[in-house]
């Protein structure tokens, strides 16, 4: 009976490693990091909805967005210039912004030092925006 009990308890340890080894996951980024890496120069390179991806050419005119550390933000569009302001919630990976177009929430879906993809609502439909560092 001890013998099939430890038989028993080794498989059951075997399983519960295995299986969190499994689940682990890289460390999360502090806020800290996150604000460190959203503040920079971004420029729009695609925007992705229903499946479909459109690439943003030089010919569509630069869109671009500067998040600044004191929680001030800049937009270029086709050679015009808006400031608004932005917060961010760690929890949710939510960037809020303030600007020319109101208040709006994007997810954070991706954010390394040379790329940001965020997710928000555009009429109705789900978009990601794939951006580029360019500072």
């Amino acid at each position: 009976m001890a013998k099939v009990f430890l038989t028993f308890l080794v498989i059951a340890l075997t399983i519960l490693c295995v299986d969190s080894f499994g689940q682990s996951k890289a460390p999360q980024k502090t806020e800290k990091e996150i604000r460190d890496l959203l503040c920079h120069k971004w420029q729009l390179t695609y925007m992705e909805g229903r499946g479909k991806r459109m690439a943003f050419t030089p010919e569509m005119g630069e869109a671009t967005i500067t998040f600044k550390s004191d929680g001030t933000l800049i937009e270029t569009q086709e050679g015009q210039r808006f400031s608004g302001k932005w917060t961010y919630q760690y929890k949710t990976m939510t960037l809020f912004t303030d600007d020319k177009d109101g208040k709006d929430k994007q997810k954070i879906v991706k954010l390394t030092p040379t790329q940001l993809v965020l997710n928000k609502n555009y009429q109705g439909i789900p978009m990601n925006m794939g951006m580029k560092r360019v500072d």
